[in-house]
């Protein structure tokens, strides 16, 4: 039964994959990602395919056995058994409570014992244990770890490794793992879940953005039509690198070798996700952000473009997407704050994950505090809690920005990540590894990186001197007072 489910779900994702492939130059970002996503998925499937089909054929062969068993010549004599040599390992084993769902091979007792919050499912152990065991055979050739490998369906993987990027000091993490990475860092980060995704085929990408539009006039009865012009743009991508830097012992037992499979995998998606919401929301153009401008800080460049300065006030206001607080603390931030902000942005925005965006204090500090005050509250949603929206939009709590209050900051934004920003997505994740580094720790340097940009590309213009320039775009901000 199980195998039959298995191969009906292969079918059908291999049907789901053809057709996005079929759509051709008409496939969107979100069907490449998809595309991606289901060919790990169908490479897992075909592994518990043969794994299934083995234990079926196991069973027939058990079958046999006893059919031979019954053979009147055989009937009632017995066989003396040679006892089995018990070795650590196999009694490990033997302890194991199933086969893994995963892999062809038992992975031992010891390690189901392990926690495991890096990788979800039934099978979390099982992947963290394989993500472990291609790590030590990819990076360090681990003999074991490579036999391993190849009895469990990652040879394929490791010969890639072989043939492609690990000549240039690095191993691709295969599909099968790098979904579970990707969900990771969806959860941790923010700005890459709610940012517009680009897939870069290489380290550039320039991608078009429509800037005005057609235009209808009136005409007379004799008088020829006025022509417009539909006008476009473009929104530059160039890949930078990002890495994580990891230690582990030499002295590897099979449960260290879960802990290495779930420990890197988040710690890498954790950091990557965090360095991600820094570039997207704060990125001040510094090598800190690797060139990358964000989202608070784009919006201060703004003013300084036409000559203003942050720091004061009028001059905040030449930003269109600004809207400046009733005072310099949170304390003074009032409800018709957040309605000028909400007013400020275009129409066309609040139709696309149109959403706030804070830290958890800023939420609980002021949006709470202003929910509560105007009244209407019953005990149950004081003891409970306030549903997470504000003016009819969720709120989605970012703990990179600002936690607590200070003058001049921009400690709320509002708006679709998607129509102003653009995530640049060039290459899954890459492992390099050195046992030099830390040799005389007797410890393991691991490095993952990533290679994207961000671009955040609208929100809105900036004039000095005449506001009917000012146009906003689809992200607008919240900005204390200097004084």
């Amino acid at each position: 039964m199980r195998l039959k489910q298995l191969i009906a779900e292969f079918e059908a994702k291999n049907a789901e994959l053809d057709a996005l492939f079929a759509k051709g130059s008409e496939a969107t970002d979100e069907d490449r990602t998809r595309i991606k996503a289901l060919d790990g998925e169908l490479d897992g499937l075909k592994t518990q395919i043969e794994e299934a089909k083995a234990e079926e054929d196991l069973k027939a062969r058990q079958e046999a056995r006893k059919s031979f068993l019954n053979d009147p010549v055989l009937k009632g004599v017995k066989m003396p058994e040679a006892p089995a040599e018990e070795t650590d390992e196999t009694k490990a084993l033997a302890e194991a409570d199933e086969v893994s769902s995963t892999y062809k091979c038992r992975v031992p007792a010891v390690v189901r014992k392990v926690k495991v919050t890096a990788f979800k499912g039934t099978n979390a152990v099982d992947k963290a244990y394989g993500f472990g065991r291609f790590v030590l055979a990819a990076t360090m050739g681990d003999t074991k770890s490579v036999r391993w490998c190849e009895e469990n369906g990652l040879g394929d993987a490791l010969k890639a490794q072989s043939e492609g990027s690990n000549t240039q000091g690095g191993v691709l993490v295969p599909p099968q793992f790098d979904s579970d990475i990707i969900d990771l860092r969806e959860k941790y980060g923010d700005f890459r879940k709610y940012s517009k995704i680009s897939i870069m085929t290489s380290d550039t990408k320039m991608v078009p953005r429509r800037t005005a539009g057609l235009t209808a006039y009136a005409v007379g009865e004799v008088e020829a039509a006025t022509e417009s012009t539909k006008t476009w743009d473009q929104v530059n991508l160039v890949a930078k690198d990002f890495a994580v830097l990891s230690y582990f012992s030499k002295n590897l037992s099979d449960d260290a070798i879960i802990d290495i499979g779930n420990d890197l995998a988040e710690e890498m998606a954790y950091a990557h996700a965090v360095k991600e919401d820094q570039c997207g929301f704060l990125g001040d153009g510094t090598s800190t952000y690797n060139g990358i401008r964000g989202i608070t800080s784009k919006f201060q460049w703004l003013v300084e473009s036409v000559g203003g300065t942050w720091t004061t006030d009028t001059h905040k206001l030449y930003a269109a997407g600004i809207v400046t607080a009733s005072d310099e603390t949170w304390g003074g931030i009032t409800l018709a704050d957040l309605n000028r902000v909400k007013g400020r942005l275009p129409k066309y925005a609040r139709q696309v994950d149109c959403a706030w965006y804070c830290s958890e204090q800023f939420k609980d500090q002021v949006i709470e505090r202003l929910l509560l005050a105007a009244g209407g509250i019953t005990d149950a949603m004081i003891a409970q809690g306030i549903e997470y929206k504000l003016l009819g939009f969720p709120i989605r709590t970012v703990q990179i920005l600002p936690t607590e209050t200070a003058v001049s900051q921009i400690p709320l934004i509002f708006g679709s990540l998607r129509l102003g920003t653009l995530f640049g997505d060039r290459r899954q994740t890459v492992i390099d590894v050195s046992t030099h580094f830390r040799f005389s720790n007797r410890q393991v340097a691991m490095q993952a990186t990533e290679r994207y940009d961000i671009n955040v590309h609208s929100i809105g213009n900036a004039h000095a001197s005449d506001p009917t320039q000012r146009v906003p775009g689809p992200i607008v901000a919240l900005a204390t007072l200097n004084a």
